[in-house]
Parts: structure tokens; sequence; C-alpha cells
């Protein structure tokens, strides 16, 4: 396959060899949630709507609405906020599913940085919210960035890395990215503790070193019917698509990176440099549905490109990044792009 891809000249992007495409297998449908858990996911999705008609969700989209600067064609999160290290951290999830858990909390870290302006730069605990956050998803099955958010605005999210108060614990060492056949093993031996590491010396309590958030959204295909609507303008399908990434943009430019959902198809786990959009059928062959973390842009041919962080590891992509054409995400657009807001 990696000698096809580079030998199609229609192909924006290159391939290369990986040895963890070869064994993938898909992710195994989801079973049945207990009742207990489908009721907090349904109390989940409610406060989302409530959300979006508060006023701090009025504020924000009116900031984004109102800002009338012009967006630079080419755009790195890493470049306007250098003092915020997590912004260029690439993680791996390893033996886990936990793509929307490593995603999710690395956009909130690098967020509470940027609302800080540096002064407080946690990198937040993927462990925390992955083995205490039962409603949000676990490594088995998968689950969403939403229900995670959700978890940091109620209960907020302790400091991760091997130097903080709750360190990931899961293997890395079977891949890059691991096989499904590893998430089982995992998934069974995932505990909820409620504490830091012992080594921990940041002399504060697992209480104390909690983060809160205190927004939760989406950027979906709405926001420009509700521009628009706003505006009392009337624009074309091409303009309404062209309004919706600038949106986007805008919300990255302002508060910084935001996660979205994309389809992973053997091709991307082969990966290797260039502007990645999806074979033609990759509906058909789907390995499963993949988060990854947006941190900026560029433009070329008129077309946006996003620069995105995976969480495969360094090893992956272009040490761990990749570039994906914007037009490949609109199949997601029920999904949208999603984001939060740290407290203040």
């Amino acid at each position: 396959m990696v000698e096809k891809i580079n030998k199609d000249s229609t192909n924006l992007w290159k391939a290369r060899y990986n040895p963890s495409a070869h064994r993938s297998t898909k992710m195994p449908n989801a079973s049945s949630w207990p009742t207990y858990l489908l009721e907090e996911r349904w109390r989940v999705v409610d406060k989302i709507r409530n959300m979006e008609f508060s006023p701090q969700m009025i504020q924000h989209r009116r900031q984004l609405f109102e800002f009338v600067e012009e967006l630079p064609m080419r755009f790195d999160a890493r470049e306007k906020w250098p003092h915020c290290q997590s912004i260029a951290t690439v993680p791996d999830q390893g033996a886990c599913g936990s793509c929307w858990a490593v995603a999710a909390t690395a956009a909130m870290s690098d967020r509470v940085c940027i609302h800080s302006n540096g002064t407080n730069a946690p990198i937040l605990s993927v462990q925390d919210v992955l083995s205490c956050c039962e409603y949000c998803g676990n490594c088995v099955l998968g689950g969403t960035p939403m229900t995670a958010f959700i978890y940091w605005i109620e209960n907020g999210i302790v400091s991760g890395t091997e130097s903080g108060c709750k360190p990931y614990n899961v293997s890395l060492d079977c891949g890059h990215p691991c096989t499904v056949n590893t998430y089982e093993t995992t998934f069974k031996k995932m505990k909820c503790e409620k504490s830091c590491q012992t080594s921990y010396h940041q002399q504060k309590t697992f209480k104390d070193d909690k983060v809160f958030g205190s927004l939760a959204y989406k950027i979906t295909w709405q926001y420009p019917w509700v521009k628009l609507k706003m505006e009392g303008k009337a624009l074309s399908w091409n303009e309404r698509i062209d309004e919706f990434l600038d949106i986007v943009k805008r919300e990255i430019y302002l508060f910084g990176p935001i996660v979205v959902e994309l389809s992973a198809t053997e091709e991307l786990l082969l990966y290797a440099s260039g502007v990645y959009h999806h074979p033609h059928d990759h509906e058909k062959r789907t390995l499963y549905s993949h988060i990854v973390r947006i941190i900026g842009w560029d433009t070329e041919h008129n077309d946006t490109n996003w620069l995105a962080v995976n969480s495969w590891g360094p090893q992956w992509g272009d040490y761990g990044l990749f570039r994906i054409r914007a037009k490949s995400l609109h199949t997601n657009a029920a999904f949208g792009f999603q984001a939060a807001l740290p407290r203040s």
C-alpha cells in the first residue's frame, strides 16, 4: 500500500511503512452501557445543551463573530504562545483507546496556559479522566471529548506526567499506534485512585492540585447560520463553508487549540508527510473514529489545511504531527470541532 500511495500523483502526502498499520484490526462495536451510565451521559447531554444558551456562551460566540482582524494564511499556536510547552507536546495514548481523553486534556492544558498568560501551565492528567470518569468512556469502547470537558468543569482534573500528581499508567511499547487488541488488557487494570503519587513534590493535596473548566461547547455547521441571522445576510453553500472554516480559525487564533473527530483508516497509520486526505472509500474502510488536536492551519491553492497533533507518539508521522485537508473533515460536521474554556 505504501508504494501505491507514493506513486499516486493525485496524492498530496507521502506514506512510509508502519508495522502497526499492517497489524491493525477494527475497533469492536460498543456494547450496551449500564443504565446508570446511560443516565449520566444523558445528563451530560442536557448540560451541554443548556450551556449553549448560557450568558458565558453567548458572550463567547459574540467574541468570535465580532472579531474583525484579518486572519493569517498560516498560523501555528506554538509560535503565538511559545511559553506554553503543552502545545508542542506530542502525547502517546499507548495500549488504550483513549484518544478522546488524550486530545481533550491536551487542549485543556493548552488553554489553561494561554488563559493565564503562562503563569499556570500544568499538563493535565489523562489518567484522572480515564480512570475516574466512568461515564466519559474507557480504553476499549472509546469515549467523547465533550464528556471529558464536562468532567473537568464539574470535578476538576489534577496534573499528569511522570512528575505530576497522577501520571499516565498505560504501556507505550506496543507500537505507534498500538493495535486495538492491546486495549482490553489495559482496561481490566484501570482503577480510580483519588490521590497523588508519593513522589509528587508540589506540596499539594489531590484536591488542591485540581484545575477546573468553566464552559464546554461545539463549533458546528450551525455557527454560520447563527452569525448570518444576526447580520441579516444570505450566502451560497461554498461561502457558508468558508464562513464555517473562518469561525473555527478564529476560535483557535483567539483561544487556543481545539479537538475534532476523523476516520482512521490504514492510510492514516502510514502517513509520513504532506497534506493528508481521506481515500474516497474511507467510510467503508474505517478502522475506528479518532480524536486529534488542531493547533493551526495553512493555505494552499485557496484550500485550508489543518495542522494537527496526533496521540501516537513522536515516532509516527511528521514527529507526531500531520497536516490534513480541511475538506476531509466535512463528513464529521455533525460531530463538530469541540473545545472548552478554563475557569478564571
